[in-house]
């Protein structure tokens, strides 16, 4: 069991480390769109970035779980978006 925790933690300690440089993009966009005045919900891209997801998916029992992977990640991102936007 101890060995499983340590590959875990090592796979958590990669996974904070692009969570964290995936928001760094995100607060980028929000800038982004704030100048531009874009919306931040954008449905067509939202299914595009699940679709190539699912479409890299290699073990298609995880299908499920990587799209609420996925859709709660987009949900952060847009809710980050939602405050940097209203902050500035």
């Amino acid at each position: 069991m101890e060995k499983y925790r340590m590959q875990l933690d090592e796979i958590d300690k990669k996974m904070l480390e692009l969570f964290t440089q995936r928001l760094d993009v995100v607060k980028e966009i929000a800038k982004y769109k704030k100048t531009n005045n874009i919306n931040v919900l954008d449905k067509n891209r939202e299914k595009e970035i699940i679709t190539k997801g699912l479409n890299r998916l290699s073990n298609q029992d995880y299908k499920q779980y990587y799209k609420q992977f996925i859709e709660l990640q987009l949900e952060i991102s847009k809710h980050l978006q939602d405050e940097i936007i209203s902050e500035l």
